[in-house]
Parts: C-alpha cells; sequence; structure tokens
C-alpha cells in the first residue's frame, strides 16, 4: 500500500503510507472459546520513530492496505481506533463515524527518544452484547530504568463477524511489531 516498507516485524511509511494487518483474525466464536468470563486478545508494537502519522486499531477483513484506520469507508469495510498525532494527544477514529470525534487530549508522552522506549498496547475485549477495544502504553525512560503502565483510551466497537489488528503509518512513523500477529 503506497510504496511503504516492512522490514522483518518492522512497519515504516518512510516510502510512503502503509496499512499492514496481524494476521490473527478475531472472530466472536474463537474469542469466547478464550475464557467465557472476560474474552480478551492482545497485540502489542513499539515505536521505533514517531514525527509523522500513526494510527492504530482493529479493522474488518474487507479493508485492504490502501486505507488507514478510521477513514470513512462507505460502508465497504469497518476499522475502529486512535489517531496519534506526532506533536501529541489521542483521538478515537471510526470509519462509520459511528463515534463522535472528540478533541484531542493530553496524555502520557508518546514519542521514543534515545535510551526511551514507547510501547502500545491494544486489548480487545468482548462481552456479551458488545465488544471494547482499549489502548494502553508501557514505557522505559532509560535503559536499565522501570517499565511504567498508563491506560489511555476505550471506545466500543461494532460486532463485526471477523476482525484483526492494524496500524497504518506514514512518512516518519516506524514501528516493530512486538507479539507480531496478535497472537490469541
Amino acid at each position: 500500500g503506497g510504496g511503504a516498507g516492512i522490514d522483518a516485524l518492522q512497519v515504516s511509511g518512510d516510502d510512503g503510507w502503509l496499512t499492514e494487518f496481524g494476521s490473527a483474525r478475531i472472530t466472536g466464536t474463537e474469542v469466547a472459546a478464550l475464557d467465557a468470563a472476560s474474552p480478551r486478545c492482545r497485540w502489542e508494537l513499539e515505536l521505533l520513530r514517531h514525527d509523522g502519522l500513526l494510527v492504530v486499531g482493529v479493522a474488518d477483513e474487507r479493508m485492504q492496505d490502501n486505507a488507514f484506520v478510521g477513514v470513512f469507508g462507505d460502508g465497504g469495510w469497518a476499522s475502529v481506533g486512535w489517531e496519534l498525532p506526532h506533536q501529541g494527544g489521542l483521538q478515537p477514529v471510526d470509519s462509520s463515524r459511528s463515534i463522535p470525534v472528540p478533541l484531542l487530549r493530553p496524555l502520557v508522552h508518546l514519542r521514543p527518544a534515545r535510551g526511551r522506549r514507547v510501547v502500545l498496547g491494544l486489548h480487545f475485549k468482548q462481552s456479551p452484547g458488545y465488544a471494547v477495544l482499549e489502548l494502553s502504553v508501557r514505557l522505559q525512560e532509560r535503559p536499565d530504568g522501570p517499565w511504567t503502565w498508563h491506560f489511555l483510551d476505550a471506545v466500543s466497537i461494532p460486532h463485526l463477524p471477523m476482525l484483526r489488528p492494524a496500524v497504518s503509518t506514514n512518512i516518519g512513523a516506524k514501528v516493530h511489531l512486538l507479539n507480531g500477529d496478535a497472537e490469541i
């Protein structure tokens, strides 16, 4: 999509924008089989560079890699997640526009730097009648320092037959997929 590059488990928009998908497919049946009390899935990615547009979330199987997560799909696909502008902030995005777009809000500093690691976590939880996608971050301020965890936001997501984790990058954004294929 758009000429961007994938290096092993790294996704970069250096040559143009790109959406990359985890290979796991999150279906209601599979998630329910995990743990009837609290079915969950998790996907993590480390920010290597955040000087450009970055969007993380989930998308249905109809979305192609030539669209950004959250871009209006006109019914052709569905995706939900968060835009993380490099200037700071966090904004929920929804391809159906069913959730209101709130103002950017201040939160922890998400740009990596020399010795500073930033790991985003997507947590999918499905319960009877609803599904939620949560975004959190783990931060390590120096290589030998402790990790801190911060909850960032949660959005309700539509019940769709099949979802998969997705990350969209543009020039200046680069991530490393940690448990790359969203192991369930």
